[in-house]
């Protein structure tokens, strides 16, 4: 219990940390791209193509070679990895709202770019990315687990750790590894449910009654 305790906070760090990164990096990505369409469109999203293509777990990889394991390698790796997704939801939204009416009248009274993108777009953006950010705590918690399950996370107690050491005491002590991978399915899936929602909170259609 001392261990998926201690194990506990790696994985709301690492989940909560690079969500916020990921989301933070690709809501900017995803308005500039969408805001301003053109060359400038093509250019992001060719690259964020770029990165999509390339296998999630080859990047990761890539990552944890630059330098010695830390917490703050993993977030960075991780949070890299999920701007691209983030990136792409948030173009798509403001490209829904680029041509509405308010935006064309905050356009006629001369605000700038940037007043239009913070002041206009964002704020009716907000449930996507809202539900962006729930979802990617949960998704960057099992990555951790996966790369500690590797040997490639974060140095310590971890769940992905306890899960490959218990490995070889399932037949002895199967709770080495029962308890860290129970850990991981419930706060997994309590940030999936927690997405879903919020999903349906913001989606008329989807309320009953």
């Amino acid at each position: 219990m001392t261990r998926v305790i201690h194990g506990s906070r790696i994985a709301l760090i690492v989940g909560f940390g690079a969500a916020l990164m990921g989301t933070a990096v690709g809501v900017l990505i995803g308005i500039v791209s969408g805001y301003f369409g053109g060359i400038v469109d093509i250019a992001m999203q060719r690259v964020v193509d770029s990165i999509i293509a390339m296998p999630g777990i080859v990047i990761l990889l890539l990552f944890t070679q630059i330098g010695e394991r830390s917490l703050t390698l993993t977030v960075t790796a991780l949070g890299f990895l999920g701007t691209v997704s983030a990136a792409r939801v948030v173009r798509a939204a403001t490209l829904s709202v680029r041509g509405e009416v308010y935006m064309e009248a905050a356009r006629s009274t001369g605000a700038s770019d940037l007043r239009m993108m913070v002041r206009h777009i964002l704020p009716n953006i907000v449930a996507p990315i809202v539900i962006i950010f729930s979802i990617a705590v949960g998704t960057n918690i099992l990555a951790e687990s996966g790369l500690a399950f590797l040997n490639l996370g974060v140095p310590g107690p971890s769940w992905g750790n306890m899960v490959s050491e218990g490995r070889a005491f399932l037949d002895s002590k199967p709770m080495m590894s029962l308890a860290a991978g129970g850990a991981i399915t419930m706060t997994v899936l309590g940030f999936n449910l927690v997405g879903d929602g919020i999903r349906d909170g913001f989606d008329p259609t989807r309320r009953s009654g």
